[in-house]
């Protein structure tokens, strides 16, 4: 068992469970503060979204120049072993 010396994991939870008990109070006795929470957390959650699209499309972005630096690194080897006269091997398919 390992000993627990940083409660931030606690506290943020602990946080999490208060605050909706205490936004679930204040809206049975005031009935906007329920709009207004439906409000900020579709906000919220619509603001992450964004944050995972963004991070998806920056993946792709990366992914797709990383294969056409590879193509354009393939181009220029095959010219140069073209113009050296040398045959580059392929490996595993290669004639004996």
């Amino acid at each position: 068992m390992g000993v627990m010396r940083d409660n931030t994991e606690l506290n943020v939870i602990t946080a999490v469970v208060v605050g909706f008990c205490a936004l679930g109070l204040t809206s049975s006795i005031w009935p906007a503060v329920e709009h207004t929470a439906g409000i900020t957390f579709g906000v919220i959650f619509g603001l992450g979204g964004l944050a995972v699209l963004g991070y998806i499309v920056r993946e792709v972005r990366r992914e797709l120049l990383f294969r056409a630096e590879m193509r354009a690194f393939d181009r220029r080897d095959a010219a140069r072993a073209a113009a050296s006269g040398h045959t580059p091997s392929t490996v595993g398919g290669g004639r004996r």
